[in-house]
């Protein structure tokens, strides 16, 4: 009884500790999948904003080129003929998209502008303006500035400049006025969600043009901590940050765009990346909670199944115990045979005197050392218990070690399993040598 009491308590503990490593290593290996994707996503968005970023870097790239074509073929015809000049202005004018470009000008070496499609209804000087001062080295270079509120025009521009020289001198510059909100379309044209961003940006951090609501952000700057703004950044990389406008997590990809000071950015929403991905990892936890109290349930089924089990076993035990006490009350002794008739358990008289020698276990009645059985006893004996039949009174004689002849009655009954199938025999022998 104690035996069985403490095989269903270690079993119980056993079922509790299955449970719970069952159920942790379920929630281990969803953390550990979602954690991998969410690092595999992360990498996917950095590569997408990279080549994103690359890809606007190209598109800008071409209108550069465009605009600086511009600005040299003008530089090449100011100066000959006005006509001619103004009619140069205005196809070049119009080999552009309308609302391109805000004002094509020229000032002289003094800074003080000459011409201007606009028209100049008064003096205007470019003296203090950076896309002016920034050819006074004499280098021969495109210039590219910051926005900057107009004198003539009064609207907000990128001034795309290069110097005027005649007979090898400084004569001044001409000037391509573009407008932010072009550059902010080419931005546009990118396949963006409703929370990522596309941004130009001029190499000391003032944004250039943005794909959406470029008013907010037009005469401001991001961070100078940002990556792509530092002197050794090169010339393509990603980053993670707050985004400056809207303080959004995003990741950014940038590249420069080669011989300018223009930096492209783009910026992926990394919750927006996330999303459906972050929708069906709730749903993983909810359907790993649903398994987990499945399988406490199941646990807690198997318990009592176990319970029950034990119960019945200690019943069936207890029954057995009975049963053998009161057989043993009955009778001399108690044994068990299996389906080969071997013996498989004797028990004691109560003066402590076995009636099958301990090296009769394993052994059949007629292979036993001591049991005196004649070959009509031995063959009717076996065809009895081959037939799977009870036998009742079955007398024969044993020799004691010490040589007393010892005389016993036998009876037996076959076992079956719940199966139907012979298991073996179990009886009960008496001492009769008195009789």
């Amino acid at each position: 009884m104690r035996t069985t009491k403490r095989k269903f308590r270690v079993t119980t503990g056993l079922i509790a500790i299955w449970l719970v490593l069952a159920i942790m290593l379920h929630f281990w290996q969803i953390g550990t999948s979602q954690r991998d994707e969410r690092a595999f996503a992360l990498q996917q968005t950095e590569h997408r904003a990279g080549q994103l970023a690359v890809a606007v870097a190209e598109h800008i790239a071409v209108f550069t080129q465009a605009v600086d074509f511009v600005l040299l073929e003008l530089r090449r015809e100011y100066g000959m003929q006005d006509a001619h000049f103004r009619e140069t202005v205005t196809l070049l004018l119009k080999s552009f998209p309308e609302g391109t470009i805000v004002q094509f000008s020229v000032a002289n070496a003094n800074g003080d502008l000459t011409y201007s499609n606009l028209g100049l209804a008064q003096a205007v000087s470019l003296r203090d303006r950076e896309h002016f001062t920034a050819h006074l080295d004499g280098a021969d270079r495109l210039f590219i500035s910051k926005p900057v509120l107009g004198r003539v025009s009064k609207k907000w521009s990128i001034q795309f400049s290069r110097q005027v020289l005649r007979n090898g001198r400084f004569a001044g510059v001409i000037v391509v006025s573009v407008a932010p909100e072009y550059l902010s379309k080419i931005l546009a044209l990118l396949d963006l969600g409703p929370t990522d961003n596309a941004s130009l940006f001029h190499s000391d951090g003032a944004y250039l043009a943005r794909d959406r609501r470029f008013s907010e952000v037009i005469g401001k700057s991001v961070p100078a901590s940002r990556p792509f703004l530092a002197a050794d950044a090169p010339a393509r990389g990603v980053f993670r940050a707050a985004a400056y406008a809207d303080d959004t997590d995003r990741i950014f990809g940038w590249a420069r765009v080669p011989g300018t000071p223009l930096v492209t950015n783009v910026g992926l929403d990394v919750n927006l990346a996330r999303g459906p991905m972050e929708q069906q990892f709730r749903q993983a936890w909810i359907n790993a909670g649903a398994f987990a109290l499945g399988l406490v349930a199941l646990g807690g089924t198997i318990l009592v199944l176990v319970l029950r089990l034990g119960q019945r076993q200690q019943a069936l035990a207890a029954s057995e115990a009975r049963f053998r006490e009161l057989t043993e009350l009955s009778a001399d002794w108690y044994w068990e045979q299996d389906d080969q008739f071997r013996f498989t358990f004797r028990s004691m008289d109560f003066r402590g005197n076995a009636m099958t020698p301990q090296d009769a276990l394993g052994k059949t009645r007629w292979e036993a050392e001591g049991f005196d059985l004649s070959e009509a006893q031995r063959a009717e004996h076996k065809a009895a218990l081959e037939a799977h039949q009870p036998f009742y009174g079955f007398e024969f004689w044993r020799r004691h070690a010490d040589g007393r002849r010892m005389y016993v009655s036998v009876s037996g009954r076959p076992i079956f399993s719940a199966e139907g199938a012979f298991i073996g025999y179990r009886g009960v022998s008496s001492d009769i040598t008195q009789r």
